[in-house]
Formats: C-alpha cells, structure tokens, sequence
C-alpha cells in the first residue's frame, strides 16, 4: 500500500502533480506521505481529498507543508478531521 508507494516517491524526480483522491490511507498514509516527500523539489500538487484522514494527520500535514518547498497546492476536501 502506502508504504511501497511512498517508498517510490521518495525517489521521484519528475512528478509534478500526486493524485490520490479516494483511497483509504488515513492519517498513517499522510505520515508515510510526509516522510517521503520531505526535501521533495518537484511535487506541486496533492490531492488527497475523500482519503478518510482524521484530525490525527494534522501534525504531518503541517509537516508536509513545511518540508516540501515545490509544493504550490495542496487538496484534502472531504476528510473527517474534526476540525471546525
């Protein structure tokens, strides 16, 4: 799953744009996801919307924001963070 896919991107060199948009990974997915992309000088848009992350990512989310220097967008629309 995320683990093996995350593990590829941490390589990337020359994806721009990251769809993910309905896959169940939840808040380990966007640990995993953080990690890889830390330093990450290509990445400028993940989507991630309907994915079922909680309120439980938001430390990496925040982390992925700060890490990843390319990134210009950052979609997660549709997620139960319970956040108001």
């Amino acid at each position: 799953g995320m683990v093996h896919l995350t593990y590829g991107l941490g390589k990337n060199t020359t994806i721009a744009v990251l769809g993910l948009n309905k896959n169940k990974f939840g808040a380990d997915g966007v640990k995993y996801l953080s990690q890889a992309l830390s330093g990450s000088g290509k990445i400028e848009l993940i989507q991630i919307n309907e994915c079922g992350i909680s309120g439980q990512a938001v430390p990496d989310i925040l982390k992925l924001l700060d890490s990843c220097s390319s990134l210009k967008q950052l979609d997660f629309d549709y997620n139960p963070l319970g956040i108001r």
